[in-house]
């Protein structure tokens, strides 16, 4: 696999098309994983014939990209899987073409979710392994009690 994706390099570099071609098809040829392949699809230019089937399949899985792929697909294919997922997952889809009055797909919560499932579940995903720290008031940052602090890191 790896001498494929060397020669669509060179050829990509180098405008040899018909090589492009033939490595593209080569390596379409490959047992790959996809998120593996939209990278490599993306840095050599494949196209949106190659591409759109493989957003398409990372949209319908069951599970989402790790963080690792996602961070490895850039924050703008990131954001538009994600976009994707929300409006296939969407239980209005179906019907009339579901725009709300902004124009934009509506994704409506269960009616089981409240306010606090939805900020338990973001502070699982956002700071799994970060807890709230206070600081002294030595001119340094005081969070008063009740307020959600999140890192990002």
């Amino acid at each position: 696999m790896a001498e494929w994706v060397s020669i669509l390099a060179l050829a990509q570099k180098w405008e040899f098309i018909g090589i492009k071609e033939l490595a593209l098809g080569q390596l379409q040829m490959k047992h790959l994983p996809v998120v593996e392949r939209v990278i490599i699809y993306q840095d050599y230019d494949a196209g949106e014939a190659l591409l759109l089937p493989l957003y398409a399949e990372i949209a319908m899985a069951d599970e989402p990209p790790t963080r690792e792929q996602f961070a490895r697909l850039g924050i703008e294919t990131t954001t538009s899987i994600f976009f994707a997922r929300e409006r296939i997952r969407s239980p209005l889809y179906s019907a009339n073409p579901l725009r709300s009055s902004s124009g934009g797909f509506r994704s409506p919560l269960p009616s089981a979710v409240d306010k606090q499932d939805v900020e338990d579940i973001v502070k699982d995903i956002i700071s799994p392994n970060t807890s709230r720290r206070r600081r002294d008031s030595g001119g340094s940052l005081s969070i008063p009690s009740g307020v959600a602090c999140y890192s990002l890191n």
